[in-house]
């Protein structure tokens, strides 16, 4: 018999319908039983607390008053007598006397804190009861249910005696009781009482073990009837459940059975039942029984005919999808392959038998990712919409064909497919053949590369052009005046000063590379944009296409601004430059303007992206042109990095001349149309600073000042080392030298009690002063070094952290900017020491 037969189920069900009845039925036969023994005892407590109340009552109100009048002329002051005097006693004494008669078995106490008699004493439960009365003149009562020595009792707590003003003869202080109450209790029990004071709390307990004991009992028997009456229910209704329900399912099995064994037996009846019920079921049975007959005729027909149907279908299906120009791979639920076409074996290079049954993988080929590195096989286009169930579309790889050199590049739509439950059965892959387009847009990205490579060239070519004309102007200048001292040393004191100015200028330019080269950090400093854009102008002009005319309109009064002279001289370049190339081989003209500028609060001046600028006093740099102009779109994109405009205006970058402007919180404006020119405004801030005072102060002090002790100094250019050991003695050192890092170490190290500075280059053979640095910090941490070098900041701030550089001086250098170099390292060290 199985478990799972209507049979057994029903006796299962009606089993645990009987068991839970008759478990319900003790459980509340037994519950109404002990609730009825908890109010007999709650109904004894009741009326024994009123009995005794009334005792109490009866004391305090009729026999006390009238013994104290008829005693109050015999009676002594001193006397004392419990038996009347105190109801408390009374009412203890009689209750001992109802007990000896009572076979109840309670509890009964009017319990008190500090009580006289020690029978009256309060348990730890009813203490807290009291003081609970005291605290709260609302609590009167409290009751429950509760286990005393294992056994469980009914009891009730209720407000007991309060002081009242005739109480207080006997319960204020021993003076005042009698001597006979003091005598008899001591002088430390229920006294110091005041007036309206809860000093008691009557305690009743009523036994519930005997009532529990006789509930259990009687629920027993009832609950031993109740089961029994059910077993009689449930034996009847199991008979009458065989009889009407599991004989006329046993009939339909068999007939079922039948047709199921002989399909030819499908059709046939079953006979009328003994109940109404169970004869409507048979009467559905016998018609679904022809109806199935017939449709099971008809069907052996239709499945003939959509049979035939569907092999034509498939045919064309085969026909139509082994011609089309894209491969077709349909992967099952596992990845492996049930249907490839014609085009998906020879785009793969694989032929039908190798892939049908297999996974997406296979040893011959694999796939790669557009950066030709090979491709996860979590990645492949069927991993990725088994894993998300989700289409993909347009996703470009190649394949690696062991037939092929290059990869074939394919472009793969990948598509789920589900049941009719929702579960994704199979994956279709759809992929075509996008190799010569992708070798087209490869060679367009390669050719535009070339195109944006040789105008850097050429943009470099016109910035060398320039700055080869500027230094050689400036070498001119320095020959010059180096001849003119030869022909006649008595006016060399005239001649050097210019010779000096000249190197300055050079040195700037030499800045100004560095900077361009990111080498170098910005230099704040006070600027001459009058002078500098002269320069820049003048340098231009000899580099422009002759067809190229730049007229200058340069203010006068122009005032000092705070910025980098090297970084505001290549926004000057990029703008002209850029101007002329808009121009290309026509006929043109270069506007620079230089003027000074105010704009007010009232005034609504924006810059290119339309921000209003900020009130204040500016420098403007305008330049112009009347060349091609750029359209919105080159507008929008002309500040973009390495953007170029190819052949119609290429520039050596908007994008760093606007990082520049911003930088020196400046503002940039641009107005441009196709065929109607440029013009670039360059806005820069005039700042009031006391930069120059500061610098003639710093000289001023610098003038005078000497040092002394050691310096070791590393530098392998000869003539530089000549130049500055003669410098640093003039100033009061002695000077240990080295044309090396690693002859300058071995100096430090047999002389470093005496050397107390080192003065070093960076680019220097068998050791560099980076190494140097790093190893004289190990020998001593606190050593000063000072770095001059031709790098630039920003290449040494990326080698050597600034805050470990005692100081730096960027050659070429003169005595007074290296002397002050020097005492500012000096002083900060004798600060830090001290």
């Amino acid at each position: 018999m199985k478990w799972s037969s209507l049979k057994t189920r029903l006796t299962l069900v009606n089993t645990a319908i009987f068991i839970i009845a008759s478990i319900v039925m003790v459980f509340f036969v037994n519950y109404f039983e002990k609730q009825n023994a908890f109010k007999n005892a709650e109904a004894k407590s009741t009326i024994l607390l009123k009995h005794n109340l009334a005792i109490h009552s009866y004391i305090n109100s009729k026999l006390k008053p009238t013994l104290f009048a008829l005693t109050d002329t015999t009676r002594k002051p001193d006397y004392f007598d419990p038996t009347w005097m105190s109801s408390t006693y009374a009412v203890r004494n009689i209750d001992k006397l109802y007990r000896q008669n009572s076979e109840d078995g309670y509890y009964y106490k009017e319990a008190a804190i500090n009580s006289r008699s020690p029978e009256n004493e309060a348990d730890d439960f009813e203490r807290n009861f009291i003081r609970k009365l005291n605290k709260d003149k609302n609590v009167n009562k409290l009751s429950g249910i509760r286990d005393f020595d294992g056994k469980p009792y009914f009891f009730t707590l209720i407000r007991g005696e309060s002081m009242e003003k005739g109480c207080m003869r006997c319960h204020s202080t021993p003076d005042n009781a009698p001597a006979n109450l003091v005598k008899t209790y001591g002088d430390t029990r229920s006294f110091n009482r005041s007036i309206d004071e809860a000093v008691s709390a009557i305690s009743i307990r009523m036994p519930l073990e005997l009532p529990y004991r006789e509930a259990n009992v009687l629920s027993a028997k009832l609950s031993g009837m109740l089961i029994i009456l059910l077993l009689i229910t449930f034996s009847l209704q199991i008979r009458f459940i065989h009889q009407l329900v599991l004989t006329p399912l046993k009939r339909f099995k068999a007939e079922t059975e039948s047709i199921t064994n002989n399909p030819e037996n499908l059709g046939s009846t079953l006979p009328q039942f003994d109940n109404k019920e169970m004869d409507e079921i048979a009467n559905s049975f016998n018609c679904m029984s022809g109806k199935l007959k017939g449709l099971v005729d008809g069907l052996d027909a239709t499945i003939r005919e959509r049979t035939a149907n569907l092999s034509e279908s498939e045919a064309k299906y085969r026909i139509l999808v082994n011609n089309l120009s894209s491969g077709v791979v349909v992967h099952a639920s596992d990845s492996s392959i049930i249907f490839t076409n014609t085009m998906a074996s020879t785009l793969l290079g694989l032929s039908n038998e190798q892939m049908l049954g297999k996974a997406a993988i296979d040893p011959t080929w694999c796939f790669v990712q557009e950066n030709s590195k090979q491709m996860p096989v979590e990645e492949y286009p069927v991993n990725q919409v088994l894993k998300s169930g989700k289409p993909l579309s347009g996703f470009t790889l190649g394949v690696c064909r062991p037939d092929l050199s290059d990869p074939l590049w394919v472009l793969c739509n990948a598509y789920p497919v589900e049941s009719s439950e929702g579960l994704l059965q199979q994956v279709v892959v759809v992929f075509s053949d996008i190799t010569k387009l992708k070798k087209a847009e490869n060679d367009k990205l390669l050719f535009e590369q070339q195109i944006q490579q040789t105008q850097k060239l050429e943009s470099l070519g016109v910035l060398a052009g320039g700055i080869a004309h500027d230094f050689n102007n400036i070498l001119a200048i320095i020959m010059g005046y180096c001849a003119l001292t030869k022909m006649d040393y008595e006016d060399a004191e005239k001649h050097i000063p210019e010779i000096e100015k000249a190197a300055e200028r050079a040195a700037a330019l030499c800045r100004q590379m560095l900077a361009y080269a990111g080498k170098a950090s910005l230099t704040q400093s006070q600027v001459n944009t009058w002078m500098l854009v002269d320069e820049m102008v003048s340098m231009l002009k000899t580099t422009t296409q002759q067809n190229v005319v730049i007229k200058p309109e340069l203010g006068t009064d122009i005032p000092m601004i705070t910025g980098d002279a090297s970084q505001i001289r290549q926004v000057v370049m990029n703008l002209i430059i850029n101007a002329a190339e808009a121009i290309g081989d026509a006929e043109g003209e270069i506007h620079v303007k230089l003027a000074k500028a105010e704009i007010t609060a009232e005034q609504t001046e924006v810059d290119h992206l339309g921000i209003i600028i900020q009130a204040g006093r500016y420098i403007c740099i305008e330049v112009s042109d009347n060349g091609c102009g750029m359209d919105a779109d080159t507008r929008r994109k002309i500040f973009e990095p390495f953007y170029t405009t190819k052949f119609t205006g290429r520039g050596l970058g908007m994008s760093a001349v606007l990082g520049i402007i911003k930088a020196h919180d400046g503002a940039l404006l641009m107005e441009s149309q196709p065929g109607l020119g440029t013009t670039f405004k360059v806005y820069l801030p005039v700042l009031i600073s006391s930069a120059e005072t500061e610098e003639v102060h710093q000289k001023a002090v610098s003038a005078a000042w000497h040092g002394s002790g050691t310096i070791l100094l590393a530098e392998d250019e000869e003539q530089v080392k000549s130049i500055a050991i003669a410098l640093l003695q003039k100033m009061g050192f002695t000077v240990l030298h080295a044309a090396n890092g690693k002859e300058a170490l071995e100096l430090y190290q047999q002389n470093a009690a005496d050397i107390t500075m080192v003065v070093t280059d960076m680019g220097m053979p068998v050791m560099n002063g980076y190494e140097l640095f790093y190893k004289l910090k190990q020998l001593d941490p606190k050593l000063p070094i000072i770095i001059s070098s031709g790098f630039g900041e920003g290449d040494i701030g990326s080698k050597i952290p600034r805050d470990a550089i005692a100081g730096m001086i960027n050659k070429p250098y003169n005595f007074e900017r290296l002397r002050e170099v020097l005492r500012v390292v000096v002083e900060g060290t004798k600060s830090a020491n001290v």
